[in-house]
């Protein structure tokens, strides 16, 4: 309101079964901060306010990151590569050695072959034999 205070509207949707909603009541625009803007920046202006506040916020900035840094000269950081490249390659052996892992054939497998349940014989070729109870039926 005019006044200061904040309008509220209370609603009471049927599907909330009685709870009320608050809902803030709508204001119409006001533009006036423009104006005090302009005029602050008029006054700033006049008064030589402005001049003194930029001359202030450059003293506070601090210079761009490449130019704070210390560059290394051009000359020196060549010459620095050229001697890690001319340093000579030592084949440092590792400190501890790397214990040496046997590598099985799938072949050499130390499971045995797969037998009949029944008469206990390989199951490689075991159709022909007629006196197995499971062959028998065929």
């Amino acid at each position: 309101m005019k006044n200061g205070i904040e309008q509220l509207h209370v609603v009471y949707p049927k599907f909330k079964n009685g709870e009320a909603v608050v809902r803030n009541v709508k204001v119409q625009q006001n533009f006036d901060y423009v104006d005090e803007i302009y005029e602050t920046m008029i006054d700033a202006i006049l008064n030589k306010k402005l001049k003194k506040a930029i001359k202030e916020l450059k003293d506070l900035t601090p210079p761009p990151m490449n130019k704070m840094l210390d560059q290394q000269p051009r000359t020196e950081a060549i010459k620095k590569k050229k001697r890690r490249e001319s340093m000579p390659i030592v084949d440092v052996p590792p400190t501890n050695p790397v214990p040496a892992v046997a590598v099985s054939n799938p072949g050499d497998s130390t499971r045995s072959k797969p037998k009949c349940k029944a008469c206990k014989r390989p199951m490689k070729g075991h159709k022909k034999f007629k006196d197995c109870p499971k062959n028998q039926n065929k």
